[in-house]
C-alpha cells in the first residue's frame, strides 16, 4: 500500500485497505496500525492523508473505528487531546455516525 495524495479513494485502495483491516495478514494489519500511530506520536494529530482516511470511512463500524482510536491512545504515546478531535472528525464524517467516544 502506498500513501495517496488527497482525494476520493479509488476502489481498490478502498479493497487493499479492507484487506488488510478485515483479513491480515497479522504484520500488515499491525503495520497499518504502527504507521497511523507512530505518525501520531510524532506530530500530534491524524496524520494519514485524507485518502486513506475516506478509504477507511467506506468499510468501517463502529467497533473499528473504537479499535483504531483506542490503538493509537495506547501506541503514540500522546495526549489524546492533542489528536482526538482529528480521530473523532474522520469517523464522523461517515454516513453512519455514533458517539463511541463517549
Amino acid at each position: 500500500m502506498t500513501i495517496s495524495l488527497m482525494g476520493e479513494p479509488s476502489p481498490q485502495l478502498v479493497q487493499d485497505i479492507e484487506r488488510i483491516w478485515r483479513h491480515g495478514p497479522p504484520d500488515a494489519r499491525e503495520a497499518l496500525i504502527y504507521g497511523i500511530a507512530r505518525y501520531v506520536s510524532k506530530v500530534a494529530e491524524l496524520s494519514i492523508s485524507d485518502t486513506e482516511l475516506r478509504a477507511m470511512q467506506r468499510f468501517f463500524e463502529p467497533k473499528d473505528a473504537i479499535e483504531r482510536y483506542e490503538r493509537i491512545r495506547d501506541e503514540s504515546g500522546r495526549c489524546e487531546d492533542e489528536w482526538r478531535d482529528d480521530s473523532v472528525a474522520s469517523f464522523l464524517r461517515r454516513r453512519t455516525c455514533c458517539l463511541w467516544w463517549n
